[in-house]
């Protein structure tokens, strides 16, 4: 499904750097695609619709491991990735991951879901 990846650069001077170079930084440094990334960026929209109360705690524990292991040197991923949102190329991902997952089962979507919530780490 999504594959673990490693050494990934992103500069740390960015800090003075506008938004919109942030976010083409972020793509051009990111070791897996942005297909993967919006596939796994869509998870936070579906999971605690078709997980139970219980679950959703596990499932951001679990999400946080999985964005930290395909974005190793990034110290925020997820904050890292929303800033992607404001990018039409992105967007347009992140509408076919969408697409993508309302073409099969909530159940099938849950089992993901599930995979999230038991995801150890790798390391």
């Amino acid at each position: 499904m999504l594959r673990i990846v490693s050494a990934m650069v992103l500069s740390v001077c960015a800090v003075n750097v506008s938004a919109a170079q942030n976010t083409v930084e972020l793509k051009q440094s990111l070791p897996t695609t942005m297909e993967e990334v919006a596939t796994v960026d869509i998870l936070t929209e579906i999971c605690p619709k078709v997980l139970d109360s219980a679950q959703v705690g596990a499932f951001n524990t679990g999400y946080q491991r999985l964005l930290t292991e395909m974005l190793p040197n990034i110290p925020s991923p997820a904050s890292s990735i929303k800033t992607l949102h404001d990018d039409a190329e992105y967007k347009a991902l992140l509408d076919t991951a969408r697409e993508d997952a309302a073409s099969v089962s909530v159940e099938e979507n849950r089992q993901v879901c599930l995979d999230v919530v038991s995801y150890q780490s790798k390391k």
